[in-house]
């Protein structure tokens, strides 16, 4: 029987080392990360400033965990400020031979970007005449 291969993992340190940005990042009793390894299904160890995130979607957790860091330069890090950026990468990137009409939509001040798998799918089966 072949071994599996190793599931990615990626380690890094977020700073500069500020226990109180860092408090306000993690959440109460860790909340915050207990929430990404849920929504992500990623592992996520933490020793002051140096985070460990293991699981197929280790990448996309750390860059979610290094935007939440850079927000909390000047703001809290409340639910209504993770769920969107949580929401964008739990439905992944689109796939690399994927039409970018197909994410996005141009509107005459500019262009809205499809979020999620149900907000890509929506221009497909509702049509624009």
């Amino acid at each position: 029987m072949a071994a599996s291969p190793p599931e990615p993992q990626r380690e890094f340190a977020l700073g500069p080392s500020d226990n109180a940005r860092l408090a306000n990042l993690c959440g109460p009793l860790d909340e915050n990360l207990r929430l990404l390894e849920t929504r992500l299904d990623v592992h996520i160890r933490r020793r002051g400033g140096t985070f460990r995130v293991s699981g197929a979607q280790a990448e996309s957790a750390e860059g979610l965990l290094r935007e939440l860091f850079a927000l909390t330069k000047s703001d809290e890090v409340t639910p209504r400020a993770r769920a969107p950026r949580l929401r964008e990468r739990e439905s992944g990137p689109p796939p690399p031979d994927a039409d970018a009409s197909e994410h996005g939509v141009s509107v005459p001040r500019g262009g809205i970007r499809a979020r999620g798998a149900h907000q890509r799918e929506y221009p497909r089966s509702h049509p624009h005449p």
